[in-house]
């Protein structure tokens, strides 16, 4: 029995360890991005981060008016970080090609 829980403690530590990786990883290639491009461009990678900001603000308060709420948080924001991997590799590929067509 304590070879079943202390497996499911370090399952649960590899978890969270791959959505706080992953999170880093994507929050950091927007940051990126944001250092790097200039106008509109600069906006569209803005925009995952303020999505992710109000996210974080509506978790936190929901957490604080009932405790209970928003059990899967860190799925929530696991799912923010590959939903942002995706869109910053669609904004990429956009801002690459319109470069190409402009040159």
């Amino acid at each position: 029995m304590i070879a079943v829980e202390s497996g499911i403690y370090w399952w649960e530590i590899g978890i969270a360890a791959m959505v706080v990786t992953t999170s880093l990883a994507s929050a950091t290639l927007t940051m990126a991005a944001v250092s790097q491009w200039t106008g509109g461009w600069r906006v569209a990678a803005l925009l995952p981060l303020l999505l992710l900001l109000l996210w974080v603000a509506l978790i936190l308060l929901s957490r604080w008016l009932n405790p209970g709420s928003h059990q899967l948080w860190t799925i929530e924001i696991f799912s923010w970080s590959m939903l942002n991997l995706i869109y910053l590799v669609a904004v990429m590929t956009a801002k690459r090609r319109f470069n190409k067509a402009e040159q």
